[in-house]
């Protein structure tokens, strides 16, 4: 998706000595912005700021602050905001989304007019006829920054001319890309691979670029037990883990969206009798590969996700034991598996 890039607005007081035209320290507000095409510009953020605070930038009270703000999304997935504050007091972060970008620009809007000077604000909210949206409020109230409050009016000063600057967007990805990272942890269950149906936990590593989906990872399944039938007091344990690759369209239907992925599956499985002599552990290569669907939530930075996988297993691994002189099979894996699976995605 195509960015517009932002313009920075510096607003330049110079405060002037008792009786001498001697210029001061300088002090400025500068909002920088930047957001996807459909977005409201970078002037009408500028006129929703000066809504909220009843008068124009140039005439604010004197105060040394930059707003960096960056937005990303689209109107099938929702958006969301970064807000940085720097000021003299230190620097504060926030987030803020919204399935409308007006919406969310104009609770942006008045969360830097608070931190440019909060009691006017507050003052216009309270005598103002007109009041801002329930989500601007909503928004503005969670992510406010309020420990970055403005210092003391100080007497009034002679305001310069506006300046304007063009910005591009930050290479860091903070603002609108189409390459987009998650990392995410899981909780499993698999029947087929092991004796029993097994739990087991996962974590991924994914990558997005528009509809398509990579994702790397690696799975851990707990140990099952298999009983010798020739000998009911011995027994193997198996545990099995393995490393995944995932390549996934992901169609979007507004904050859901339903990936739809094909899998390969490359682990070692461990076999480790129990009850029997000589003991020991043994591994085997196992190999799968895998088909399935997953529903989640795409709307938010801490995402939730289930889904439901249906593995064929290419490569099973054999155990058995040493019963009279002759090795007895125990346990192979089946030609298919059925999983499932839930967890929570982060979005870098």
């Amino acid at each position: 998706m195509a960015i517009r890039g932002g313009v920075a607005l510096t607003l330049v007081i110079v405060a002037l000595g008792a009786g001498v035209a001697q210029a001061e320290t300088l002090k400025r507000v500068r909002l920088r912005y930047a957001a996807p095409t459909e977005c409201p510009d970078d002037l009408e953020l500028v006129n929703a700021v000066e809504g909220f605070l009843g008068q124009s930038l140039r005439d604010a009270r004197e105060h040394s602050l930059t707003i960096d703000a960056r937005v990303q999304g689209n109107p099938r997935a929702g958006y969301s905001a970064k807000l940085a504050f720097e000021g003299p007091e230190g620097s504060l972060v926030r987030f803020i989304d919204d399935a409308s970008c007006a919406k969310l620009i104009e609770a942006a809007a008045l969360m830097a007019a608070l931190a440019i000077d909060p009691e006017r604000v507050r003052q216009r909210q309270q005598t103002a006829d007109g009041e801002p949206s329930k989500a601007a409020e909503l928004n503005a109230e969670k992510a406010a920054p309020a420990k970055l409050a403005p210092p003391s009016p100080v007497a009034p000063a002679e305001p310069r001319a506006r300046e304007q600057e063009t910005l591009t967007p930050p290479p860091d990805g903070s603002g609108r890309s189409a390459l987009r990272a998650q990392v995410a942890v899981l909780a499993l269950a698999n029947g087929g691979m092991l004796p029993s149906v097994a739990p087991g936990l996962g974590a991924d590593v994914s990558f997005r670029y528009h509809w398509f989906e990579v994702g790397l990872g690696g799975r851990l399944w707990a140990a099952r037990n298999e009983t010798v039938s020739a000998a009911p007091a011995s027994s193997i344990d198996l545990s099995l883990t393995a490393a995944t690759i995932r390549l996934c369209g992901v169609p979007n239907s507004g904050r859901w969206s339903l990936p739809l992925c094909l899998g390969g599956h490359l682990g070692d499985m461990q076999g480790a009798g129990q009850e029997v002599d000589r003991a020991r552990t043994r591994h085997g290569t196992f190999g799968a590969v895998s088909g399935g669907a997953t529903l989640a939530y795409s709307a938010a930075r801490f995402a939730p996700f289930a889904g439901v996988d249906l593995y064929t297993i290419v490569a099973r691994p054999q155990f058995g034991v040493e019963l009279n002189g002759r090795e007895t099979q125990v346990f192979q894996s089946r030609p298919w598996g059925l999983g499932g699976f839930v967890g929570l995605a982060y979005k870098l």
